[in-house]
């Protein structure tokens, strides 16, 4: 399976923590954002270019990430 001390620990090197916390930024205000404006970032972008479900896959997408 997978082992959890590898997640929680922070790697050889103290960047590694920093590049974590940049990626969690960019993650989640993305996704803020598709919930927040989902006419230009969420469903209404999926409609546009022809995505099933917009209104359901939108959303999830936003979550999901």
């Amino acid at each position: 399976m997978f082992d959890i001390r590898w997640w929680l620990s922070p790697g050889d090197g103290r960047w590694s923590i920093l590049i974590r916390l940049m990626l969690f930024g960019v993650f989640f205000f993305e996704g803020i954002q598709k919930l927040a404006y989902p006419d230009i970032l969420g469903a209404g972008r999926f409609a546009g270019i022809g995505i099933p479900w917009p209104e359901f896959t939108g959303p999830l997408e936003a979550v999901a990430q």
